[in-house]
Protein backbone atom coordinates (compact mmCIF):
# COMPACT_ATOMS: atom_id res chain seq x y z
CA UNK A 1 0.00 0.00 0.00
CA UNK A 2 1.52 3.42 -1.17
CA UNK A 3 1.32 6.40 0.92
CA UNK A 4 0.15 8.30 -1.14
CA UNK A 5 -2.98 6.55 -0.33
CA UNK A 6 -3.10 6.10 2.99
CA UNK A 7 -5.72 8.61 4.72
CA UNK A 8 -4.58 8.24 8.25
CA UNK A 9 -0.85 8.39 7.03
CA UNK A 10 -1.59 11.47 5.43
CA UNK A 11 -3.22 12.92 8.65
CA UNK A 12 -0.28 12.13 10.78
CA UNK A 13 1.66 13.73 8.46
CA UNK A 14 -0.32 17.50 8.25
CA UNK A 15 -0.43 17.23 11.93
CA UNK A 16 3.26 16.93 12.13
CA UNK A 17 4.11 19.36 9.41
CA UNK A 18 1.58 21.78 11.95
CA UNK A 19 3.48 21.10 14.46
CA UNK A 20 6.86 21.61 12.59
CA UNK A 21 5.91 25.50 11.09
CA UNK A 22 4.88 26.14 14.49
CA UNK A 23 7.78 25.23 16.45
CA UNK A 24 9.66 27.55 13.53
CA UNK A 25 7.66 30.63 14.15
CA UNK A 26 7.79 30.47 17.96
CA UNK A 27 11.68 30.05 17.56
CA UNK A 28 11.67 33.00 14.67
CA UNK A 29 9.27 35.27 17.18
CA UNK A 30 11.90 34.41 20.57
CA UNK A 31 14.80 35.51 17.88
CA UNK A 32 13.57 38.56 16.77
CA UNK A 33 12.40 39.53 20.09
CA UNK A 34 16.64 39.11 21.69
CA UNK A 35 18.16 40.42 18.83
CA UNK A 36 18.14 42.57 15.58
CA UNK A 37 18.54 41.73 12.13
CA UNK A 38 20.94 44.10 9.58
CA UNK A 39 21.41 43.04 6.06
CA UNK A 40 24.91 42.50 4.88
CA UNK A 41 26.69 45.11 2.73
CA UNK A 42 29.44 44.57 0.27
CA UNK A 43 32.66 46.42 1.40
CA UNK A 44 32.96 50.01 0.61
CA UNK A 45 29.18 50.61 0.64
CA UNK A 46 26.55 51.59 2.71
CA UNK A 47 22.94 50.29 2.32
CA UNK A 48 20.31 52.94 1.48
CA UNK A 49 18.26 52.97 4.98
CA UNK A 50 15.91 55.42 7.18
CA UNK A 51 17.33 57.80 9.63
CA UNK A 52 15.66 58.90 12.29
CA UNK A 53 18.18 61.31 12.58
CA UNK A 54 21.62 61.88 10.15
CA UNK A 55 24.67 59.74 10.36
CA UNK A 56 28.22 61.18 10.46
CA UNK A 57 30.45 57.63 9.51
CA UNK A 58 33.65 57.50 10.33
CA UNK A 59 36.02 57.44 7.36
CA UNK A 60 36.44 53.59 7.69
CA UNK A 61 32.93 53.42 7.01
CA UNK A 62 31.47 56.15 4.63
CA UNK A 63 29.49 55.76 1.68
CA UNK A 64 30.66 54.55 -1.29
CA UNK A 65 29.93 58.02 -3.91
CA UNK A 66 28.55 61.65 -3.62
CA UNK A 67 26.73 62.80 -6.74
CA UNK A 68 26.73 66.40 -6.24
CA UNK A 69 23.07 68.25 -7.27
CA UNK A 70 23.99 70.53 -9.46
CA UNK A 71 27.35 69.25 -11.50
CA UNK A 72 29.86 71.08 -10.01
CA UNK A 73 32.76 69.49 -9.04
CA UNK A 74 34.23 69.60 -5.18
CA UNK A 75 37.32 71.54 -4.68
CA UNK A 76 39.80 70.88 -2.20
CA UNK A 77 39.39 72.35 1.31
CA UNK A 78 42.22 73.84 3.74
CA UNK A 79 41.36 72.52 6.50
CA UNK A 80 40.98 68.54 7.75
CA UNK A 81 38.32 67.31 9.82
CA UNK A 82 40.38 66.90 12.89
CA UNK A 83 41.17 70.80 13.05
CA UNK A 84 40.01 72.28 16.36
CA UNK A 85 38.01 75.12 15.05
CA UNK A 86 35.18 72.90 14.33
CA UNK A 87 34.84 69.56 15.73
CA UNK A 88 32.48 66.96 14.64
CA UNK A 89 29.33 66.07 16.51
CA UNK A 90 29.93 63.77 19.63
CA UNK A 91 28.18 60.57 18.83
CA UNK A 92 28.27 60.10 14.67
CA UNK A 93 25.90 56.83 15.18
CA UNK A 94 21.75 57.10 15.14
CA UNK A 95 20.23 56.67 18.47
CA UNK A 96 17.71 54.24 19.38
CA UNK A 97 13.83 54.52 19.00
CA UNK A 98 13.84 54.53 23.11
CA UNK A 99 17.08 57.25 23.04
CA UNK A 100 15.05 59.50 20.33
CA UNK A 101 11.41 59.37 22.93
CA UNK A 102 13.15 60.17 25.92
CA UNK A 103 15.26 62.89 24.06
CA UNK A 104 12.00 64.34 23.14
CA UNK A 105 10.19 63.95 26.20
CA UNK A 106 12.76 65.77 27.38
CA UNK A 107 13.34 68.92 25.04
CA UNK A 108 10.47 68.86 22.73
CA UNK A 109 7.10 71.53 23.61
CA UNK A 110 4.96 70.05 21.24
CA UNK A 111 5.81 66.20 20.67
CA UNK A 112 3.36 65.42 23.30
CA UNK A 113 4.83 62.12 23.82
CA UNK A 114 4.34 60.78 20.18
CA UNK A 115 7.33 59.86 18.88
CA UNK A 116 7.55 61.14 14.59
CA UNK A 117 5.76 64.17 13.20
CA UNK A 118 3.67 63.57 10.17
CA UNK A 119 6.35 64.97 7.74
CA UNK A 120 9.50 63.17 6.85
CA UNK A 121 12.63 64.81 5.68
CA UNK A 122 14.51 63.00 2.07
CA UNK A 123 18.18 63.66 1.18
CA UNK A 124 20.99 61.93 -0.41
CA UNK A 125 24.86 61.90 -0.15
CA UNK A 126 27.39 59.69 -1.30
CA UNK A 127 30.72 59.98 -2.73
CA UNK A 128 33.17 57.71 -4.23
CA UNK A 129 36.70 58.79 -1.24
CA UNK A 130 36.23 60.21 1.61
CA UNK A 131 38.06 63.31 1.75
CA UNK A 132 38.24 66.91 3.55
CA UNK A 133 35.73 67.88 1.33
CA UNK A 134 32.94 65.48 1.98
CA UNK A 135 33.25 65.72 5.81
CA UNK A 136 31.82 69.30 5.68
CA UNK A 137 28.69 67.72 3.67
CA UNK A 138 28.78 65.15 6.42
CA UNK A 139 28.41 67.65 9.26
CA UNK A 140 25.54 69.39 7.39
CA UNK A 141 23.60 66.77 7.03
CA UNK A 142 24.74 66.02 11.26
CA UNK A 143 23.22 69.62 11.62
CA UNK A 144 19.77 68.46 10.94
CA UNK A 145 19.88 66.33 14.01
CA UNK A 146 18.79 68.37 16.98
CA UNK A 147 16.18 69.73 14.72
CA UNK A 148 14.88 66.36 13.87
CA UNK A 149 14.68 65.24 17.39
CA UNK A 150 12.92 68.59 18.61
CA UNK A 151 10.32 68.17 16.00
CA UNK A 152 10.00 63.84 15.63
CA UNK A 153 11.21 64.70 11.63
CA UNK A 154 11.99 60.52 10.55
CA UNK A 155 15.27 60.97 7.91
CA UNK A 156 15.16 58.97 5.13
CA UNK A 157 18.75 59.69 3.20
CA UNK A 158 19.96 57.65 0.44
CA UNK A 159 23.35 56.55 0.62
CA UNK A 160 24.12 54.79 -3.51
CA UNK A 161 23.03 55.47 -6.45
CA UNK A 162 20.07 54.10 -7.75
CA UNK A 163 19.77 55.59 -11.45
CA UNK A 164 22.18 57.54 -13.55
CA UNK A 165 22.45 61.27 -12.77
CA UNK A 166 20.89 62.53 -10.10
CA UNK A 167 17.69 61.10 -11.35
CA UNK A 168 18.54 58.98 -8.41
CA UNK A 169 16.41 61.96 -6.40
CA UNK A 170 13.48 61.11 -8.03
CA UNK A 171 13.49 57.43 -7.91
CA UNK A 172 14.50 57.62 -4.22
CA UNK A 173 11.33 59.73 -3.11
CA UNK A 174 9.28 57.72 -5.09
CA UNK A 175 10.13 54.46 -3.08
CA UNK A 176 9.47 56.42 0.38
CA UNK A 177 6.62 57.56 -0.80
CA UNK A 178 4.86 53.94 -2.10
CA UNK A 179 6.02 52.24 1.51
CA UNK A 180 3.98 54.90 2.68
CA UNK A 181 1.26 54.74 0.56
CA UNK A 182 0.76 51.12 1.67
CA UNK A 183 0.51 51.56 5.29
CA UNK A 184 -2.75 52.29 6.80
CA UNK A 185 -3.99 55.87 6.86
CA UNK A 186 -3.05 56.52 10.60
CA UNK A 187 0.57 55.26 10.16
CA UNK A 188 1.98 56.94 7.59
CA UNK A 189 3.48 60.69 6.86
CA UNK A 190 1.43 62.89 5.52
CA UNK A 191 3.76 64.82 3.64
CA UNK A 192 7.84 64.68 2.45
CA UNK A 193 10.21 67.46 2.74
CA UNK A 194 13.10 67.12 -0.21
CA UNK A 195 16.78 69.00 0.19
CA UNK A 196 19.72 68.33 -1.03
CA UNK A 197 22.95 67.94 0.32
CA UNK A 198 24.23 71.31 0.08
CA UNK A 199 22.17 73.30 2.32
CA UNK A 200 23.22 74.47 6.07
CA UNK A 201 20.30 74.33 8.78
CA UNK A 202 20.44 77.18 10.51
CA UNK A 203 17.69 77.75 12.96
CA UNK A 204 15.83 74.37 14.24
CA UNK A 205 13.78 76.55 16.29
CA UNK A 206 11.06 76.05 13.72
CA UNK A 207 9.14 73.56 12.38
CA UNK A 208 8.14 72.41 9.02
CA UNK A 209 4.53 72.50 9.76
CA UNK A 210 4.26 76.29 9.60
CA UNK A 211 5.14 76.01 5.74
CA UNK A 212 2.06 73.65 4.87
CA UNK A 213 -1.36 75.08 3.19
CA UNK A 214 -4.19 75.43 5.35
CA UNK A 215 -7.34 72.93 5.17
CA UNK A 216 -9.02 75.34 2.54
CA UNK A 217 -5.99 74.64 0.52
CA UNK A 218 -6.13 70.61 1.04
CA UNK A 219 -5.77 70.27 -3.64
CA UNK A 220 -2.47 71.57 -2.74
CA UNK A 221 0.14 68.50 -3.26
CA UNK A 222 3.35 70.31 -4.36
CA UNK A 223 4.92 73.27 -2.49
CA UNK A 224 8.40 74.83 -4.57
CA UNK A 225 9.83 78.08 -4.98
CA UNK A 226 11.62 79.53 -7.37
CA UNK A 227 14.60 81.26 -8.32
CA UNK A 228 15.57 83.98 -10.80
CA UNK A 229 16.14 80.78 -13.32
CA UNK A 230 12.86 79.15 -12.64
CA UNK A 231 11.94 76.09 -10.69
CA UNK A 232 14.55 75.45 -8.00
CA UNK A 233 14.25 71.75 -6.91
CA UNK A 234 16.66 71.72 -3.89
CA UNK A 235 14.17 72.15 -1.69
CA UNK A 236 10.59 71.35 -2.11
CA UNK A 237 7.43 69.78 -0.34
CA UNK A 238 5.38 66.63 -1.63
CA UNK A 239 2.25 65.06 -0.10
CA UNK A 240 2.00 61.54 0.68
CA UNK A 241 -1.15 61.09 -1.92
CA UNK A 242 -1.40 59.21 -5.32
CA UNK A 243 -0.94 62.66 -7.20
CA UNK A 244 2.50 62.70 -6.39
CA UNK A 245 2.76 59.01 -7.23
CA UNK A 246 1.73 59.86 -10.86
CA UNK A 247 3.45 63.23 -10.82
CA UNK A 248 6.78 61.66 -10.16
CA UNK A 249 6.05 58.90 -12.37
CA UNK A 250 6.12 61.70 -15.24
CA UNK A 251 9.02 63.19 -13.99
CA UNK A 252 11.07 59.78 -14.61
CA UNK A 253 9.70 58.93 -17.97
CA UNK A 254 10.10 63.13 -19.40
CA UNK A 255 12.42 62.07 -21.42
CA UNK A 256 11.15 58.94 -23.01
CA UNK A 257 7.69 61.33 -23.83
CA UNK A 258 9.90 63.65 -25.33
CA UNK A 259 12.78 62.82 -26.32
CA UNK A 260 13.64 65.85 -28.34
CA UNK A 261 13.57 68.41 -25.28
CA UNK A 262 16.99 69.64 -24.13
CA UNK A 263 16.42 69.45 -20.13
CA UNK A 264 18.70 72.71 -19.38
CA UNK A 265 19.11 71.39 -15.55
CA UNK A 266 18.28 67.55 -15.57
CA UNK A 267 15.38 66.63 -13.73
CA UNK A 268 15.05 69.78 -12.56
CA UNK A 269 13.82 71.21 -15.46
CA UNK A 270 11.86 68.28 -16.42
CA UNK A 271 9.45 69.23 -12.88
CA UNK A 272 9.63 72.38 -13.88
CA UNK A 273 7.95 72.53 -17.11
CA UNK A 274 5.30 69.71 -16.02
CA UNK A 275 4.08 71.89 -12.91
CA UNK A 276 3.51 74.68 -15.95
CA UNK A 277 0.93 71.95 -17.57
CA UNK A 278 -2.47 72.17 -15.84
CA UNK A 279 -2.84 68.80 -15.08
CA UNK A 280 0.12 69.02 -12.47
CA UNK A 281 0.08 73.03 -12.25
CA UNK A 282 -3.30 73.23 -10.50
CA UNK A 283 -2.18 70.67 -7.50
CA UNK A 284 1.09 72.79 -7.23
CA UNK A 285 1.85 76.10 -5.29
CA UNK A 286 5.04 78.31 -5.72
CA UNK A 287 5.85 80.14 -2.33
CA UNK A 288 8.37 83.20 -1.21
CA UNK A 289 12.16 81.51 -1.72
CA UNK A 290 13.44 82.36 1.49
CA UNK A 291 10.54 80.35 3.56
CA UNK A 292 12.52 76.90 2.67
CA UNK A 293 14.84 77.62 0.03
CA UNK A 294 17.25 80.99 0.75
CA UNK A 295 20.11 81.39 -1.19
CA UNK A 296 23.08 83.23 0.27
CA UNK A 297 23.37 87.01 -0.90
CA UNK A 298 24.68 87.08 -3.89
CA UNK A 299 23.66 91.01 -4.98
CA UNK A 300 20.77 92.75 -6.75
CA UNK A 301 20.59 93.45 -10.66
CA UNK A 302 19.76 97.07 -10.51
CA UNK A 303 19.41 97.19 -14.45
CA UNK A 304 15.89 95.40 -13.96
CA UNK A 305 12.73 97.81 -13.25
CA UNK A 306 12.49 97.49 -9.65
CA UNK A 307 8.62 97.60 -9.47
CA UNK A 308 9.56 93.94 -10.52
CA UNK A 309 11.22 92.99 -7.65
CA UNK A 310 14.01 91.00 -9.49
CA UNK A 311 15.71 88.68 -6.98
CA UNK A 312 16.41 85.93 -5.02
CA UNK A 313 14.97 85.01 -1.83
CA UNK A 314 18.08 86.19 0.79
CA UNK A 315 18.75 84.38 3.83
CA UNK A 316 17.99 86.62 7.15
CA UNK A 317 18.76 85.79 10.07
CA UNK A 318 16.35 83.58 11.46
CA UNK A 319 15.28 81.88 8.80
CA UNK A 320 14.66 77.70 8.48
CA UNK A 321 17.93 77.70 5.90
CA UNK A 322 20.73 78.56 3.88
CA UNK A 323 20.89 76.57 0.12
CA UNK A 324 23.82 77.15 -1.67
CA UNK A 325 24.05 76.65 -5.31
CA UNK A 326 26.13 77.81 -7.78
CA UNK A 327 29.14 77.80 -5.20
CA UNK A 328 31.08 75.44 -7.46
CA UNK A 329 34.25 74.83 -6.65
CA UNK A 330 33.72 76.84 -2.98
CA UNK A 331 31.02 75.10 -1.86
CA UNK A 332 32.68 73.03 0.89
CA UNK A 333 34.46 76.14 2.04
CA UNK A 334 31.06 77.97 2.33
CA UNK A 335 29.19 74.98 3.72
CA UNK A 336 32.38 75.50 6.68
CA UNK A 337 31.69 78.90 6.88
CA UNK A 338 27.75 78.78 6.94
CA UNK A 339 28.51 75.78 9.80
CA UNK A 340 31.14 78.07 11.71
CA UNK A 341 28.68 80.98 12.02
CA UNK A 342 25.42 79.08 13.57
CA UNK A 343 27.92 76.90 15.81
CA UNK A 344 29.25 79.88 17.23
CA UNK A 345 26.93 82.85 16.80
CA UNK A 346 24.10 80.39 17.54
CA UNK A 347 21.64 83.05 19.53
CA UNK A 348 22.03 85.37 16.24
CA UNK A 349 20.72 82.99 13.87
CA UNK A 350 18.61 80.29 16.12
CA UNK A 351 15.45 82.71 16.61
CA UNK A 352 13.02 81.33 18.41
CA UNK A 353 9.46 81.05 15.74
CA UNK A 354 7.63 84.12 18.40
CA UNK A 355 10.21 86.08 17.75
CA UNK A 356 10.22 85.81 13.90
CA UNK A 357 7.50 87.16 11.32
CA UNK A 358 7.31 83.73 9.82
CA UNK A 359 3.66 82.74 10.62
CA UNK A 360 2.34 86.26 9.60
CA UNK A 361 4.40 86.28 6.67
CA UNK A 362 2.80 82.68 5.73
CA UNK A 363 -0.49 83.63 7.27
CA UNK A 364 -0.95 86.68 4.91
CA UNK A 365 0.60 84.30 1.96
CA UNK A 366 -1.98 82.03 2.02
CA UNK A 367 -4.66 84.45 2.73
CA UNK A 368 -3.43 86.51 -0.45
CA UNK A 369 -1.00 85.71 -3.18
CA UNK A 370 -1.25 81.79 -2.99
CA UNK A 371 -5.04 82.81 -4.34
CA UNK A 372 -3.53 84.43 -7.14
CA UNK A 373 -0.94 81.62 -8.44
CA UNK A 374 -1.52 81.43 -11.93
CA UNK A 375 -1.07 85.29 -12.27
CA UNK A 376 1.88 85.32 -10.23
CA UNK A 377 3.49 82.93 -12.52
CA UNK A 378 2.55 83.87 -15.45
CA UNK A 379 3.85 87.11 -14.78
CA UNK A 380 7.13 85.67 -13.69
CA UNK A 381 7.84 83.51 -16.72
CA UNK A 382 6.87 86.57 -19.00
CA UNK A 383 9.33 88.98 -17.51
CA UNK A 384 11.58 85.96 -17.53
CA UNK A 385 11.32 85.32 -21.23
CA UNK A 386 11.55 89.68 -21.72
CA UNK A 387 14.82 89.72 -19.78
CA UNK A 388 16.25 86.76 -22.06
CA UNK A 389 15.31 88.49 -25.28
CA UNK A 390 15.40 91.78 -24.34
CA UNK A 391 18.16 92.40 -21.45
CA UNK A 392 20.57 90.15 -23.61
CA UNK A 393 20.59 92.50 -26.19
CA UNK A 394 20.60 95.32 -24.02
CA UNK A 395 23.65 93.54 -22.00
CA UNK A 396 25.32 93.19 -25.60
CA UNK A 397 25.06 96.86 -25.96
CA UNK A 398 26.65 98.47 -22.80
CA UNK A 399 29.49 95.51 -23.13
CA UNK A 400 30.13 97.25 -26.38
CA UNK A 401 29.87 100.44 -25.07
CA UNK A 402 31.91 99.95 -22.03
CA UNK A 403 34.42 98.89 -24.32
CA UNK A 404 34.69 101.50 -26.71
CA UNK A 405 34.69 104.22 -23.64
CA UNK A 406 38.02 102.42 -22.08
CA UNK A 407 39.65 102.12 -25.60
CA UNK A 408 38.90 106.19 -26.24
CA UNK A 409 40.17 107.10 -22.84
CA UNK A 410 43.26 105.34 -23.50
CA UNK A 411 43.49 106.81 -26.69
CA UNK A 412 43.04 110.27 -24.67
CA UNK A 413 45.41 109.42 -22.00
CA UNK A 414 43.00 109.47 -19.26
CA UNK A 415 44.15 109.11 -15.30
CA UNK A 416 42.64 105.97 -13.81
CA UNK A 417 40.20 108.02 -12.03
CA UNK A 418 39.06 110.38 -14.96
CA UNK A 419 38.77 106.52 -17.08
CA UNK A 420 36.68 104.83 -14.25
CA UNK A 421 34.61 108.08 -13.94
CA UNK A 422 33.70 108.43 -17.93
CA UNK A 423 33.01 104.30 -17.88
CA UNK A 424 30.51 104.40 -14.58
CA UNK A 425 28.87 107.13 -16.77
CA UNK A 426 28.60 105.27 -20.02
CA UNK A 427 26.99 102.23 -17.08
CA UNK A 428 24.40 104.51 -15.59
CA UNK A 429 23.12 105.42 -19.29
CA UNK A 430 22.82 101.78 -20.67
CA UNK A 431 21.71 100.80 -16.77
CA UNK A 432 18.82 103.51 -17.85
CA UNK A 433 18.12 102.53 -20.97
CA UNK A 434 17.66 99.19 -20.19
CA UNK A 435 14.86 99.46 -17.72
CA UNK A 436 13.16 101.69 -20.21
CA UNK A 437 13.38 98.65 -22.49
CA UNK A 438 12.18 96.18 -19.98
CA UNK A 439 9.20 98.16 -19.26
CA UNK A 440 8.46 98.85 -23.30
CA UNK A 441 8.71 95.14 -24.07
CA UNK A 442 6.22 94.11 -20.81
CA UNK A 443 3.39 97.10 -22.00
CA UNK A 444 3.52 95.09 -25.47
CA UNK A 445 3.28 91.93 -24.09
CA UNK A 446 0.57 92.69 -21.90
CA UNK A 447 -1.28 94.39 -25.06
CA UNK A 448 -0.53 91.64 -27.18
CA UNK A 449 -2.39 89.33 -24.45
CA UNK A 450 -5.42 92.19 -23.44
CA UNK A 451 -4.46 92.70 -20.30
CA UNK A 452 -3.57 95.99 -20.73
CA UNK A 453 -6.13 98.77 -22.64
CA UNK A 454 -4.59 100.57 -25.11
CA UNK A 455 -4.16 104.51 -23.87
CA UNK A 456 -5.53 107.10 -26.07
CA UNK A 457 -2.42 109.07 -27.85
CA UNK A 458 -2.32 112.63 -25.81
CA UNK A 459 -1.37 115.89 -27.88
CA UNK A 460 0.69 118.59 -26.45
CA UNK A 461 -0.69 121.93 -26.05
Amino acid sequence: MTTGHNVSFRGRYRLARVILLATALIMLILYATSSRWEPEQQQGQVAPRVLETPIVDSPATMPAKYTDPTGDRVATHPMAPGDEAFQPIDDPRVPTAKALTEHDKEISPSAEGSLYSKIGKLSMLYYNEVSKETFWYEQALAGHRIHNMRFGYKHFVLRHEIVPDIWSKQAFILSVLLQELAKPMGERLEWLFWHDADLVLMNSNIPLEIFLPPPEFSHIHHIVANDLNGLNAGVFFLRVHEWSMWYLSAVMSYTNFHPDRVLRYSEQTAMEWLIQEEKWGMNTTHVPQRWFNAYQNFGIDNTVPPEWEWKHGYYEPGDLLVHLPGTADARPEVMREWLGRVHDQSARYEIPLADTTHVKNITEFWLNDARNEKKNQDTFWRRWHILIRVGSQQDDQVREAVAQAETLADQARLSPEQKEHRVNEVKEKYRLQKIAALRRAEQEKLQEAGLLEEQAPTTDR
